[in-house]
Parts: C-alpha cells; sequence; structure tokens
C-alpha cells in the first residue's frame, strides 16, 4: 500500500482524472449513438413493413374490385373460372366480348 500512497502526487490525480473521465465521455457517447441507431433501424424496419403492407392490401383491394366487377358483368361464370383467370393475368372473358 505504501506504493500505491507515494504515487498519488497531485498531477497523475489530475492526469488520471482526466483519462478516465475522457474514457467514460467516449463511452457514454458511444453507448448513446449506438442505442440511437438501433431506434432508427428499427424505425426503418418498420417503416418498410407497413409499407409492404399497404402495397399488398392495394393489390389485393384492386384484384377483387376487378374480380367483382368482371363476375357483376357475365354472371354465367363459375367462382373456379374467375379465380383461374386472376391466377394466370388473362382475361378469360375476351371470348366473351
Amino acid at each position: 500500500m505504501a506504493l500505491f500512497a507515494r504515487s498519488l502526487d497531485p498531477a497523475t490525480v489530475t492526469a488520471l482524472a482526466a483519462i478516465l473521465g475522457s474514457f467514460a465521455r467516449a463511452s457514454v457517447s458511444t453507448l448513446s449513438a449506438w442505442i440511437t441507431q438501433r431506434h432508427h433501424d428499427r424505425r426503418d424496419t418498420l417503416a418498410r413493413k407497413i409499407a409492404h403492407r399497404e402495397q399488398l392490401y392495394s393489390d389485393f383491394i384492386i384484384e377483387s374490385a376487378r374480380a367483382l366487377v368482371d363476375a357483376m358483368q357475365h354472371p354465367n361464370l363459375t367462382a373456379e373460372e374467375i379465380q383461374s383467370g386472376a391466377a394466370k393475368r388473362d382475361d378469360p372473358w375476351r371470348q366473351f366480348q
């Protein structure tokens, strides 16, 4: 303990305090930047998922509306014919026009 007590002169204490304080500030800054980046990444991922779902719902509504209009215009078609036509992306009602 005597060796440790001898090396604690004011200049050493000041230098140690400056080094440890700098290290603590750098650690807090790095941690803060990491947390902020993680939050932004999560927010961006969520925004992409929401945009994908919105596009998916939009496509579903468009296809449903198209199928409904086609079904109303061609009441003699069965549900299977309408469904197979939507799956092929062909216009199966071209023969009826």
